[in-house]
C-alpha cells in the first residue's frame, strides 16, 4: 500500500486523540486504583435507567458482533458500526444507529479480553447471546471499567492486559 501525503495526515491527526483518550484511561485507572470505584454518575440522556444504576463513562466506539448474517454462512464480526456506549454500574447500554438500544449485563459476561495497546475489546455471554466487540480510542476506558466490575480487586490492582496504563 502506497502511503500518501493524506494518509500520512490522517494518522498524524489521529494520534493526538489517541494520546487524549490513553491519557484519560490511565487517569481513570490510576484514580480507581487508589480511591476505589468513587465515580460521578453522568446523565443517562433519553435512556432509563433500573433503580439504583448509575452511568460512570458515556464514550463513543466501534462495535461489532460475531454473528452469521445469513444461514449457512459462517459467523464473522458483522453488524459493524460506531456507537455512543453508556459504561454503567449494571453494564454497557449501546445506541445503535437507527436508534435501538441494547444492553449487556455484567452478570452475563462469561469472559472478556481487554486489549487496551490494540484499542479493542471482546466480550462473550451466557446464552444465546453473541459475543460484542469494541474497538477505538476509548477502549482502554472500557478496559480498566470492565476489569474492575469483573474481576476481583486484586487482580484489578495487578492485571497484566493493564499494567501498560500505569
Amino acid at each position: 500500500m502506497e502511503v500518501n501525503k493524506a494518509t500520512r495526515q490522517s494518522v498524524a491527526a489521529s494520534e493526538p486523540v489517541a494520546a487524549h483518550y490513553w491519557q484519560v484511561a490511565r487517569a481513570l485507572y490510576r484514580t480507581l486504583r487508589c480511591d476505589g470505584p468513587a465515580l460521578d454518575s453522568l446523565d443517562p440522556g433519553p435512556i432509563v435507567l433500573r433503580r439504583d444504576e448509575h452511568v460512570h463513562l458515556h464514550l463513543p466506539t466501534n462495535y461489532a458482533r460475531y454473528i452469521a448474517i445469513e444461514d449457512g454462512y459462517p459467523p464473522a464480526w458483522n453488524v459493524q458500526q460506531s456507537v455512543d456506549v453508556l459504561v454503567t454500574t449494571d453494564g454497557l447500554i449501546a445506541t445503535l444507529r437507527g436508534g435501538d438500544i441494547l444492553r449487556f449485563d455484567w452478570e452475563r459476561v462469561t469472559a472478556f479480553y481487554p486489549e487496551p495497546t490494540r484499542w479493542t475489546m471482546t466480550f462473550q455471554f451466557d446464552g444465546e447471546a453473541s459475543p460484542l466487540r469494541l474497538r477505538g480510542y476509548a477502549v482502554p476506558q472500557f478496559c480498566v471499567y470492565a476489569t474492575l466490575q469483573l474481576r476481583s480487586i486484586d487482580y484489578f490492582l495487578t492485571s497484566d492486559p493493564l499494567s501498560p496504563l500505569l
